[in-house]
């Protein structure tokens, strides 16, 4: 199955995905200042919203088209940390079932995300959605090790 659709079919369409978190995934540089800031709220994204940590490398991966082993090692250390020393690590994360702010820890504070939802927020939707159609392209390795 194509990496996009399988991302769908996980955790449901992107346009339905906070404008602010679509615009770290696409715009993520390593480079600026508060990168491993920003970094940190797309994992902890991923981790609330159970998303697969295989799938979750992956899809940054290809979103930002860098290798997967570059960013594996911060994904896996977060979703460790997060699993075992929740009260350590709590970071906020939009939960999109429910529709609001969450804590990985497993608290929620029931807060409405004021921001929009979809491409159209994030400045860039033509750019974001051509990305989209690129990354659609590769095949999810459910079983890949890296």
């Amino acid at each position: 199955m194509q990496l996009v659709n399988t991302f769908d079919a996980e955790l449901g369409p992107l346009d339905a995905w906070p404008s602010y978190f679509l615009t770290i995934i696409f715009a993520f540089d390593p480079h600026r200042p508060g990168a491993l800031a920003r970094l940190q709220k797309v994992i902890a994204f991923f981790y609330g919203n159970n998303t697969p940590l295989n799938l979750a490398c992956q899809f940054f991966a290809a979103c930002r088209f860098l290798p997967r082993f570059l960013v594996r090692h911060h994904f896996q250390y977060l979703y460790d940390l997060f699993t075992q020393h929740p009260s350590l690590s709590r970071c906020r994360y939009y939960d999109l079932i429910a529709g609001c702010i969450k804590y990985t820890d497993g608290s929620g504070s029931e807060e409405p995300l004021p921001l929009a939802l979809g491409f159209g927020g994030t400045g860039f939707p033509m750019l974001a959605q051509s990305i989209l159609l690129q990354v659609n392209q590769l095949e999810y390795e459910k079983h890949a090790v890296y």
